[in-house]
């Protein structure tokens, strides 16, 4: 845990359960919820963050990643993180770009987000993860046409997180029209931080007073939401 001297956009912040408790943080994809959770992630505190994500920004990707027509072109991990300059305090040494896919050979950090649109990267970040002997919290965001999931995998959950991976070849293709909108995005990525900050109060208060579920799934159709808890 890293304590520092707090600054004038995280004020409102300072009687909150989570605040003050800034984590090395890594995040896998910077696409559909990945460039909206950076940002979120940034404005909650220091956080230090490392991105990863080989693809550049193209003008299909405006329609849900948060990237501006200025973007098209660079790579989406520079351009999320002059996303987190511009719109929040955090020092410029906490953020750091990684123009590279995640591999088996990447660092990773205990506590990770797996923003990926794909199972093979999802299955590599969090095999890399698995292996931590520190590692505390893995949280996996998906999404398809009009439902989300997230998962939020503890040390010691890793054989249930397990059953939840398929191979790609099983996922059925989806209209290309309907596979992203930045409402979906931005639902996704304050979900995924809503359980990392409930984990980290739980941690400063020595009590598991937040919910911060196993697996959490929303039908945006249905407005229908289901949640499975922790194992104790």
């Amino acid at each position: 845990m890293t304590k520092v001297q707090h600054k004038d956009s995280h004020t409102r912040f300072n009687s909150v359960d989570w605040f003050g408790d800034f984590r090395e943080i890594t995040i896998g994809g910077v696409g559909t919820i990945g460039s909206w959770l950076s940002l979120l992630l940034a404005r909650t505190g220091e956080h230090e963050l490392i991105m990863y994500d080989d693809d550049q920004v193209e003008s299909i990707n405006l329609s849900g990643q948060l990237f501006s027509k200025d973007d098209v072109g660079r790579s989406k991990t520079d351009s999320a993180r002059d996303n987190i300059f511009s719109f929040t305090e955090i020092s410029d040494q906490k953020v750091h770009s990684m123009n590279q896919k995640l591999t088996s050979e990447s660092y990773v950090s205990a506590i990770s987000f797996s923003c990926f649109d794909n199972m093979k990267a999802r299955k590599e970040m969090f095999n890399k993860w698995k292996t931590l002997e520190n590692r505390e919290l893995f949280i996996d965001g998906r999404m398809t046409i009009e439902t989300y999931e997230v998962y939020v995998v503890k040390k010691g959950d890793e054989k249930r997180y397990e059953q939840t991976l398929f191979d790609d070849s099983q996922v059925a293709e989806q209209i290309c029209s309907l596979k992203n909108t930045s409402h979906t995005g931005a639902l996704i990525a304050a979900r995924m931080v809503t359980s990392f900050t409930n984990h980290i109060a739980n941690g400063l208060m020595g009590i598991d007073i937040r919910e911060v579920p196993f697996h959490f799934r929303e039908d945006m159709q249905l407005q229908l939401i289901t949640m499975e808890c922790q194992q104790k």
